[in-house]
């Protein structure tokens, strides 16, 4: 069987690096903009630990007819990292033997950040290379944008509240 597989993605976010911090490590159901429209959160439960420190979180999600449960292991480094690992998976257990990854924070000044997310796959069943690279970079792409979105989100929402959209 192949080695492990990785893929990393950028993306800048307009926001405080404790504020990406803040939102990633919320351990709950997703911010507007964050859920998948094609994979839908429904519930979040903490078994172990608290919100912005190490947990670990049991997620269900419903999509393509099923509902699917992960379990995942944080741990957090504030304000800059968070890692992560997936002990628990009913969806495609036998097709993702081992993952894991983490996001990285870069503080660029003028509430901005630089925000890296790698992850780390290793298949356990075998698969098309290409198949595989397509859906792990699929995955990475999502988070950065729906974590940018919720962003984007939130701003709007803001400037809809206190009459500042001019259009």
């Amino acid at each position: 069987m192949a080695g492990p597989m990785t893929q990393s993605e950028t993306v800048t976010i307009a926001a405080d690096r404790t504020e990406v911090f803040e939102r990633i490590t919320r351990w709950g159901m997703p911010e507007k903009g964050m859920d998948d429209n094609r994979m839908k959160m429904t519930d979040a439960e903490i078994l172990d630990g608290e919100a912005h420190k190490n947990a670990k979180v049991r997620y269900c999600m419903e999509g393509f007819g099923r509902t699917m449960h992960q379990t995942i292991g944080y741990e957090v480094a504030p304000p800059a990292k968070v890692t992560y690992t997936v002990l628990e998976m009913s969806m495609m257990e036998s097709m993702a033997g081992n993952m894991k990854g983490e996001f990285l924070l870069e503080d660029l000044g003028n509430t901005t950040t630089r925000c890296t997310h790698s992850v780390e796959v290793e298949f356990g069943m075998p698969m098309p290379k290409m198949m595989k690279r397509r859906m792990l970079r699929m995955m990475v792409e999502k988070s950065l944008e729906g974590l940018k979105d919720s962003f984007e989100i939130l701003e709007d929402e803001m400037s809809e509240a206190v009459g500042g959209d001019d259009e």
